[in-house]
């Protein structure tokens, strides 16, 4: 990068590129005109200026247009009679006409001659208008001139202009702050070796459980998911939380544990008892089995707090109500 910064352009500053750097410039500018300054550029310098100027009729003044610039004028002049024709005619005519003593009706065609024929006052106006144009496009063309760029302006704006850019023509370091922005970007091989390091896009499945720091350890830190055990009886699951049982009427529920034996299938297993029951059923109400299945059945169905309600069981469900039966409650692993 250095090396090719080493043989470009110094960034170009208000006026400091001489005009021999830019091509073809000085002698462009040699060709040019000069700055044009009042009543110094020639007409000749004015396209077609001369020619349309001398296409012009110069200003009339009084006596200066010639008879042959009024058209028909000179055939209409000749037709008429001359003075000596006219002198002769008058002698043998009408008595001396004097100052406005003749009609113009008297003279055969000149009333509709001298219609057809321009006044002073038109001709007056023909050449005060025809003056006006005159100086109206002068004043036009001055003003057209004043608008214009003088040669010395047209050189310090050139000066002050690049070349025309083109395709690879003009260097870094005319462009505010490229090379240094260039230079704080990666190149293309550092950018190939940071995308070598980098993970392809993640798309789903696309990763294994290893590439997750720490998933593995956090999996294997939960506990399997639940699922509840075929057979009757009550789901403790509830959705994602689990019931929690407890005893009501003389039934105790506890945790099961035997200290003389650790393997004992009932450790640690949660215990329905309802021993505290058994002397006052013995004694008192004997329960039937059907009624004991009653209950059975009544805990199977019951709600989530599994307690039997009052009137909960009927009579119906007995088959030997009055017959007393001796029947002991244990919850199926336990001794």
């Amino acid at each position: 990068m250095n090396n090719l910064l080493a043989g470009k352009q110094p960034t170009i500053g208000e006026g400091s590129l001489a005009q021999s750097k830019v091509t073809n410039l000085v002698t462009d500018l040699a060709g040019k005109q000069p700055t044009i300054g009042e009543g110094s550029l020639a007409q000749s310098k004015v396209t077609n200026l001369v020619a349309d100027l001398a296409g012009k009729q110069p200003s009339i003044g009084e006596g200066s247009l010639s008879q042959s610039k009024v058209q028909n004028l000179t055939s209409d002049l000749a037709a008429k009679a001359s003075s000596q024709q006219l002198a002769d005619a008058i002698a043998t005519r009408q008595t001396t006409i004097t100052e406005g003593s003749l009609a113009q009706s008297k003279v055969a065609g000149l009333v509709s001659a001298l219609a057809a024929k321009a006044s002073t006052g038109a001709l007056a106006t023909v050449n005060a208008n025809l003056t006006q144009a005159i100086v109206t496009s002068q004043t036009t063309l001055e003003e057209e001139l004043d608008n214009k760029a003088s040669t010395q302006e047209l050189v310090q704006a050139i000066a002050t202009r690049e070349p025309a850019i083109t395709e690879g023509s003009l260097s870094q370091s005319k462009i505010q702050n490229l090379a240094s922005d260039l230079a704080s970007k990666a190149s293309s091989q550092q950018l190939a070796d940071g995308l070598a390091t980098k993970q392809n896009t993640i798309v789903d499945d696309a990763l294994e459980i290893r590439h997750v720091r720490l998933l593995q350890d956090s999996l294997d830190a939960k506990q399997s998911l639940l699922s509840d055990v075929p057979g009757t009886g009550i789901n403790l699951r509830f959705g994602t939380q689990l019931r929690k049982v407890f005893g009501h009427g003389g039934i105790a529920v506890t945790h099961s544990l035997n200290p003389q034996n650790v393997n004992d299938p009932s450790n640690f297993q949660v215990r329905i008892s309802g021993e505290q029951l058994q002397p006052l059923i013995t004694a008192e109400a004997p329960l039937s089995l059907a009624l004991v299945y009653g209950l059975v059945d009544a805990l199977s169905t019951a709600s989530t707090s599994a307690v039997i309600q009052d009137g909960d069981l009927s009579i119906a469900k007995t088959e030997t109500a009055n017959k007393p039966r001796s029947v002991t409650l244990r919850e199926p692993g336990c001794p």
